[in-house]
């Protein structure tokens, strides 16, 4: 058992629409509750007004189904305000609060047409949609986050996109059957909801819709190519970043340059760059320096790896 609890993002400022949407909820459902308790409603009357049918079709049920959640069963909502929480915050962040807002909705609303299409005739309610939206965007808006967990054996601080494709994983077998099937749970719609929240949120980064910053998956990429690049330019050093120091002789630079093509030049740089890193490593600051001042004396252009 292990349960999240908040992330390790923080949002700039206050998350006044996921704040409005956790009352809004949570006022349905204790409309729904006192409204049975007190006689005013039949069991069950709210919800089946509020659900989506897609056999039953109302373009208004789209959005009236997200708010509602079944009244003999709190954990159901719990879970759903809870998750919302945790991801909703830094999310509209980033988005906006206006921009929140429709993020959400259309995505409860994509979610919801994506169940109607499996199962028609069976009704869903509940923002499990829309808060699979708005998980998928955090992955996407911020893979390098890490997720606060608490468990039996204590607290963990894995990265974001590690628990949430567990999640997926989840919902894909039960979506399947290969695990927990028939729980009466919309797998398909939480499916919905991760693939439309990624789908959007990439989008809005590629197209620049949205600013890009050093915390979003574009970042990752960029961090990534230069990787590449810085490791494809020392490639073609003798003695690059990623070769091994003990090979960072003149017999490296032969391997490099090729057999009998060595200059006495060349094999002297060679030399020059294995001493500056075994006396680095020795801690002979000092000596690494003179040498150091030797090579580049040499080879003004030379360059050490990192």
């Amino acid at each position: 058992m292990f349960l999240p609890i908040r992330t390790e993002r923080q949002p700039r400022r206050t998350p006044r629409v996921t704040q409005a949407i956790i009352l809004l909820n949570l006022l349905v459902y204790l409309a729904g509750v006192l409204g049975e308790a007190f006689g005013r409603l039949e069991p069950g009357a709210m919800q089946e007004a509020g659900q989506f049918v897609m056999s039953d079709f109302r373009a208004w049920q789209l959005f009236t189904y997200q708010f509602m959640h079944d009244p003999h069963g709190l954990g159901h909502l719990a879970f759903n305000m809870l998750f919302l929480w945790i991801f909703g915050t830094s999310v509209e962040d980033r988005l906006g609060r206006v921009g929140f807002i429709c993020f959400y909705l259309l995505g409860g609303a994509a979610a919801g047409l994506v169940h109607g299409w499996i199962a028609p005739r069976i009704g869903i309610i509940g923002a499990s949609g829309s808060i699979a939206a708005v998980t998928g965007a955090f992955m996407v808006l911020f893979p390098r986050s890490h997720i606060v967990i608490i468990s039996l054996f204590g607290v963990f601080t894995p990265p974001a996109p590690w628990v949430i494709l567990f999640f997926v994983a989840m919902d894909l077998f039960r979506a399947s059957g290969s695990f927990g099937g028939g729980d009466n749970v919309a797998h398909a719609a939480h499916l919905a909801g991760y693939g439309y929240g990624i789908a959007i949120a990439f989008t809005l980064l590629a197209t620049g819709l949205l600013a890009r910053d050093d915390l979003d998956l574009f970042f990752l990429f960029k961090q990534k190519r230069r990787r590449n690049q810085f490791k494809t330019l020392s490639r073609r050093q003798v003695g690059g970043a990623w070769a091994d120091r003990s090979k960072d002789t003149a017999e490296q630079a032969a391997a490099t340059i090729g057999p009998g093509r060595l200059s006495a030049r060349d094999q002297r740089i060679a030399e020059l760059r294995a001493e500056i890193t075994r006396r680095a490593e020795a801690h002979d600051l000092a000596g690494a320096t003179r040498s150091y001042l030797d090579l580049i004396a040499l080879d003004p252009t030379s360059t050490l790896s990192e």
